[in-house]
């Protein structure tokens, strides 16, 4: 089973102008190599997608994976944290963790309550 990781890395961000307060919320390496070792370890193959623009890329050039870990965060808006669960939707690959209704719910303090 060949599982992609969705993330967004905190140097990606960095490298593009973004301070420290707005990458916050993102990765770092460590991370990201934590859990693609462990699922190697349980007998996955893996591939690192990487975050929404890279994922979009890489969809576009017709890349499949058989499920999708994702823990991208996204950048803008109330529904930053759907965009990757709502893409991968569309393309009707499954992935782990909620999906873009809940994802955008949960992000708006308001709703959740």
């Amino acid at each position: 089973m060949k599982i992609g990781i969705t993330y967004d890395l905190r140097t990606w961000y960095l490298e593009r102008g973004f301070s420290m307060e707005e990458t916050a919320e993102f990765d770092k390496e460590e991370t990201i190599a934590a859990i693609e070792n462990v699922l190697i370890s349980s007998g996955f193959e893996t591939e690192r997608i990487g975050n929404i623009y890279q994922l979009v890329k890489k969809l576009a050039a017709g890349a499949k994976w058989d499920l999708v870990f994702n823990i991208a965060e996204g950048m803008y808006g109330d529904g930053r944290e759907s965009a990757v669960p709502a893409l991968l939707d569309q393309y009707r690959i499954p992935y782990v963790f909620s999906g873009p209704v809940i994802m955008g719910i949960s992000l708006n303090k308001y709703f959740a309550r």
